[in-house]
């Protein structure tokens, strides 16, 4: 079977977001915690980078360990989570040599009292043609052996046959799990045996990570974490299970009821629960923008990198998910193949996100939601200061706050400055008086598609509005 992660996903092409050695330090601890199988819940918010970080570990881990990557969205559709679990588990853990397709094909039966009965009518009929038993004689047959009964078919009518059959079906299902466990960890055991005298052997524990949770039904989201507990928490095996936890327990909410106690419900699943360190927003913006703007500029050229991150931490906006929406807004402006300056663009951006209302007096009045200066009258309804951005010196030029910043680059959105400025700028001796102008030569500067047509205001309205239809 093909490898479920391209091997190219590895740490080395995400330096930007550098967690390769909080993955060091899980595999350590999760090690240390194996013998008994342990269940951990890696946390992070919708966008952080779960699924890069699982698929990159997952190429790390493989070097050592038997590993199985669960796409838990893929199977969403199918409706029963015990099946694609085991589809899973059988398909990844059988090894290509053939010495443990036996286990393999156990597992399957192992779990065959757990998976839904989709055609209850069409079972009977299977077993009547492979046995030549009347499918009722078949039931009583199972009800007397399993149950310890000596009931004659005459004797038992429908209502108890619907219930011995639910007692026979509830005892398999007990007796079935502690059969199953050990087949798993058989078929494990086989596959870490057989792989010994390789150019790649295995060692304990097994790794099992179980990725796109966010995006599943809630109803499904919390069928799988229910039969990680309850079949496949054994020893020597570890499940890492992404999720964005406080989503997931708004899931449980939206199943169980507002009152319903979320946190601790899911508190009896993990063992533990470990954040994923957030990339800053600098890291990023880098990871996600690089791609988009090309060879339009690069983040290493001068204040670019700081005027884009103070943009974001001005406004307070924080969440990766929002900063993403405001990427994804670059980005169609990007494909559009016009000129846009990507400072006041990215600005707008965020206000439609943020403030709306502030938005919508600019676009239609150009009513600057930015005091100009410090000194400036509040005779109209501006933002809340943020005093936490520090002041920024272009050029030799006076140190602007960057609410001022924010004023001058919306201001100058339909201007042009003159190309000498910006190698003042370079050379520092831009004139004190003169930081209004340096201001807009950063923001002539950085430009997406710098050849194509340059866009007035109206094509910044334009690309906004459409970035709507794509929420």
């Amino acid at each position: 079977m093909a490898s479920p992660v391209p091997n190219s996903e590895t740490f080395d092409q995400y330096r930007v977001i550098d967690n390769e050695q909080f993955s060091q330090h899980l595999t350590r601890f999760l090690n240390s915690k194996s013998d008994e199988g342990y269940v951990l819940n890696l946390n992070a918010e919708w966008g952080a980078g779960k699924t890069t970080f699982l698929q990159c570990w997952y190429n790390e881990l493989s070097k050592s360990h038997p590993v199985v990557y669960f796409d838990a969205w893929k199977s969403d559709f199918s409706k029963d989570a015990m099946l694609a679990l085991v589809d899973c588990f059988q398909s990844q853990l059988k090894n290509p040599r053939s010495v443990n397709k036996k286990f393999a094909k156990d597992l399957l039966e192992k779990s065959s009292h757990f998976i839904r009965k989709t055609a209850p009518s069409m079972a009977v009929g299977y077993v009547k043609h492979k046995t030549g038993i009347d499918g009722d004689e078949s039931l009583i047959e199972d009800f007397n052996e399993t149950l310890g009964l000596d009931i004659a078919e005459k004797e038992c009518g429908d209502a108890l046959k619907e219930v011995l059959k639910s007692l026979v079906e509830q005892r398999k299902k007990v007796e079935g799990i502690s059969e199953f466990k050990s087949t798993l960890q058989t078929m494990a055991a086989s596959l870490i045996k057989s792989l010994e005298d390789t150019d790649t052997p295995k060692t304990y524990p097994i790794y099992i990570l179980v990725d796109e949770l966010d995006r599943c039904r809630p109803s499904y989201a919390i069928e799988v974490i229910e039969n990680i507990k309850h079949f496949f928490d054994t020893k020597k095996f570890v499940f890492v299970v992404a999720t964005d936890t406080g989503q997931l327990q708004h899931s449980i909410k939206a199943i169980y009821g507002n009152g319903f106690d979320a946190h601790s419900y899911l508190s009896r699943f993990f063992h533990k629960t470990v954040t994923l360190p957030p990339p800053s927003t600098e890291q990023y913006l880098k990871s996600r923008l690089t791609t988009i703007i090309g060879d339009d500029f690069s983040f290493s050229d001068p204040y670019i990198t700081q005027m884009l991150v103070s943009i974001f931490d001005w406004h307070n906006m924080t969440s990766l998910r929002e900063i993403d929406k405001v990427i994804q807004d670059l980005d169609l402006a990007k494909i559009s193949g016009k000129q846009f300056k990507i400072l006041p663009l990215t600005i707008l951006a965020v206000l439609k996100r943020l403030h709306s209302t502030e938005y919508a007096a600019f676009t239609k009045s150009r009513v600057n939601p930015y005091r100009r200066d410090r000194n400036a009258r509040d005779d109209q309804d501006y933002l809340l200061k943020n005093n936490a951005i520090p002041s920024v010196t272009i050029g030799g030029s006076k140190a602007e706050s960057f609410e001022s910043i924010l004023f001058y680059v919306l201001v100058g959105i339909d201007n042009s400055s003159s190309p000498s400025l910006w190698d003042s700028i370079m050379a520092g001796s831009v004139p004190s008086h003169n930081s209004t102008g340096a201001v807009g030569a950063v923001s002539d500067r950085y430009l997406l598609n710098p050849n194509g047509e340059a866009s007035e205001f109206p094509s910044y309205m334009k690309v906004l509005e459409l970035s709507g239809h794509f929420e």
